[in-house]
């Protein structure tokens, strides 16, 4: 039986619709506010070029990640994969981010690559996530 870990909702949002909003909008009140000669312009290039660098780390990087069985379904909506939790290297969270990313380590690259991240479902106000205790579990 499959069970979702991550929240579809939460990624769709986050890596679709609000990195693409806050990239363009920010990158075009940027580009006219340099066009126009403000001094804030070069201000605002920086804080765009630093804000699109964390939303490329926490945001467009996300993957949905369902359970079944002993394998994970890592999936980018446009292309999926299973891992087996013996490939699982480590698993961990930063509860510092709104998102609460867990990120996944694998022993051997996979078609994402050795790390992915994805938003929990649920909130988790400076707590971990039950989820990272259950993905530990499984890898020992």
């Amino acid at each position: 039986m499959k069970r979702n870990l991550s929240s579809p909702t939460i990624t769709i949002f986050y890596k679709f619709i609000f990195s693409t909003v806050w990239i363009v909008g920010f990158g075009i009140g940027t580009i006219k506010m340099l066009a126009s000669r403000q001094d804030e312009g070069w201000g605002f290039l920086i804080a765009w070029a630093v804000s699109t660098f964390f939303i490329y780390l926490y945001c467009i990087r996300l993957k949905t990640v369902k359970i079944d069985g002993d394998t994970l379904i890592i999936s980018n909506f446009f292309r999926k994969t299973k891992v087996p939790f013996t490939e699982i290297k480590s698993v961990y969270e930063n509860i510092f981010i709104n998102l609460h990313p867990i990120f996944i380590t694998f022993r051997n690259k996979t078609v994402f690559g050795e790390k992915i991240l994805f938003a929990p479902k649920g909130t988790y106000i400076f707590q971990r996530h039950p989820v990272v205790k259950e993905l530990k579990e499984k890898i020992r």
